[in-house]
């Protein structure tokens, strides 16, 4: 397990997707890549752009034939989802398309407890 030495999640994603995308670096196959709190990773008030190259880089890391299956798994709790996966505002331009692009379908909603469950 290794997680990327910096300060900022999403700073620490996005540097490895660009040396996975741009150096080529190895990942191997059967590797998992668990983004907590994905909203961190995909909204960043502070630099807007940075969101948008990682859910822009993310399916690359997926379609690539050298790096055999790799699965990016992300936990978001439901008001964030709807946040970045709803419509955007129509009065402004979406400053997250990609992210909603990327978030689309791809929700699976986990009960908010699990008492009487054996």
């Amino acid at each position: 397990m290794e997680h990327p030495i910096d300060h900022s999640r999403p700073n620490a994603i996005a540097q490895v997707l660009n040396d996975a995308l741009v150096i080529r670096l190895r990942i191997a196959p059967r590797t998992v890549i668990w983004l907590n709190d994905t909203q961190h990773y995909l909204f960043n008030a502070a630099d807007p752009e940075l969101g948008e190259r990682i859910a822009v880089g993310l399916p690359d890391l997926l379609v690539a034939p050298e790096r055999g299956p790799v699965l990016i798994l992300g936990t978001m709790w439901p008001k964030h989802f709807a946040a970045l996966a709803g419509p955007p505002a129509t009065d402004v331009d979406d400053r997250h398309a990609q992210a909603r692009a990327l978030l689309a379908a791809r929700d699976l909603a986990v009960t908010s407890t699990f008492a009487g469950h054996r």
